[in-house]
């Protein structure tokens, strides 16, 4: 990944809780490459709003990645977040084999 993604994503520009924000997606990201799947789903929720509310498909890879990897760890709200987000990519093509060839 592009690491100007990824540090855009943890220098957000909002105006509320900015200080927050930013920290509590620093402890995710420390959980998350400690193998926690609790943290893996919640930086990936936080990846994959920003990516959507910004046009990102980069980051919603990321946010695939992370899901995936709490799936992988048994976690079941990983699995379900993977499945949506798997959804949430199908239904961006008219036909399966689009969808397919596209990554």
């Amino acid at each position: 990944f592009n690491s100007n993604i990824i540090s855009s994503f943890f220098s957000i520009q909002e105006d509320i809780d900015i200080d927050n924000i930013r920290l509590a997606r620093r402890f995710y990201l420390e959980g998350a490459i400690r193998g926690n799947a609790l943290a893996q789903v919640a930086l990936g929720d936080e990846v994959m709003e920003y990516a959507v509310n910004n046009g990102n498909f980069e980051l919603r890879k990321l946010a695939a990645i992370l899901f995936a990897l709490a799936a992988q760890q048994d976690y079941e709200i990983g699995k379900d977040s993977l499945d949506t987000i798997v959804r949430y990519e199908a239904s961006m093509y008219k036909r399966k084999e689009e969808f397919l060839s596209s990554h």
